[in-house]
């Protein structure tokens, strides 16, 4: 008998409720065992596979070199765009079911992904979490590349300084705002970290509920200043708070389907790293990777493979510092300069302070050690 599509139930994220595609593409799935396994299905007379894996995170942690690295596994379908954002974005425009279906190989027994890097973290995660899991399964692979978090915001704010953190005037007005921000929201929930104050929408419900005890009635412009749409200085310390995403994507998949891996061990020691990769993606180890070159890297990472002066014979492109071992000062080279921007010692201090506990339950949770 043919499969029906069912119509959608509230139970669906947003994303997946309003496309037609979702019901049609799902009802083929389940209307054979193969294609339950495979992850396949005809729609509209072609083969279409969901991805069976998702580079999650986090922006400037090295995905692009991870995306690059399994693009080279024989048994690998990525996608043909890094970062096609479908299960969330900061831009308006959002892909189709079917033009994102479209992205993937029709492979049916290889594993197919994809890699954008701000899934983990934006304001939009938890809907996020909920589409990919109706999407791809509970069972679907994950992977999540985390680095310490004053560097990765100092590489952040540098990558992203003109499109979206114009307003500030150099990285440490820039991560003094976004400290300012989080601290107030804990302040406004009883002083301690809140996890509330993890996205921007409970950030903004604090804010609220603080003026609502006021008992103005109102609330007053100055109240909700700082998180102004056009203010993006708190994504340099939100994509950083690496245990709060992780519970975000938990809660949506089944336990060990969330692999986490350090950035500096991607590029120390790539092969070690991608052997992991290989075990969590359950593929077989794959001997033909070719070394990235030193322009995949970050600057920091490039600087201190130059100062290793590499022997010959070690591949190029790869710093040699032992897994868990990164620089304590973030820096970032000022607009139309050469010389390096150190931050602040008071504000490094406080960065620290704030990080501390979040990459202490980052490490009770994975095992995997930031040093701030």
């Amino acid at each position: 008998m043919a499969c029906l599509p069912t119509p959608a139930d509230a139970s669906l994220s947003s994303l997946l409720r309003r496309d037609p595609d979702f019901s049609r593409f799902s009802c083929g799935l389940s209307s054979s065992g193969a294609g339950q396994r495979s992850g396949c299905a005809l729609l509209d007379g072609r083969l279409r596979c969901r991805p069976n894996f998702l580079v999650i995170g986090v922006t400037k942690a090295g995905t692009t070199a991870l995306y690059r690295y399994l693009r080279q596994h024989p048994r690998v379908g990525a996608s043909a765009v890094k970062e096609p954002a479908y299960f969330g974005s900061s831009n308006a425009t959002t892909l189709s079911l079917r033009a994102y279906l479209a992205l993937f190989p029709a492979c049916e027994a290889c594993a197919r992904g994809e890699a954008t890097p701000s899934y983990a973290w934006r304001n939009s995660a938890p809907a996020a979490a909920l589409a990919a899991s109706q999407l791809l399964g509970r069972a679907a692979r994950l992977l999540m590349l985390v680095r310490e978090p004053v560097e990765r915001a100092a590489s952040h704010y540098s990558y992203f300084r003109r499109r979206r953190f114009g307003a500030a005037r150099n990285l440490s007005s820039a991560l003094t705002a976004a400290l300012d921000e989080f601290s107030l929201c804990a302040a406004q929930l009883g002083g301690l970290w809140d996890r509330r104050c993890t996205y921007r929408p409970g950030r903004r419900a604090a804010a609220l509920e603080a003026a609502a005890r006021t008992g103005t009635g109102t609330v007053v412009l100055p109240t909700l200043r700082h998180l102004a749409r056009g203010r993006k200085e708190y994504e340099l310390v939100q994509a950083g708070l690496y245990a709060e995403h992780l519970i975000t994507w938990r809660r949506r998949f089944d336990a060990g389907s969330l692999l986490v891996l350090e950035a500096s061990g991607l590029w120390s020691d790539p092969l070690a790293s991608l052997r992991r990769v290989e075990a969590h993606l359950g593929l077989p180890a794959f001997e033909g990777y070719a070394l990235l070159r030193a322009h995949t890297l970050p600057a920091e990472a490039r600087e201190a493979q130059a100062a290793a002066r590499l022997p010959r014979g070690r591949p190029a492109g790869f710093v040699p510092v032992a897994p868990g071992v990164v620089r304590r000062q973030a820096w970032v080279k000022a607009s139309g300069s050469a010389e390096a921007e150190p931050l602040e010692t008071l504000l490094l201090g406080r960065l620290r302070s704030f990080f501390q506990p979040h990459n202490a339950r980052l490490a009770a949770m994975t095992g995997v050690r930031l040093v701030t």
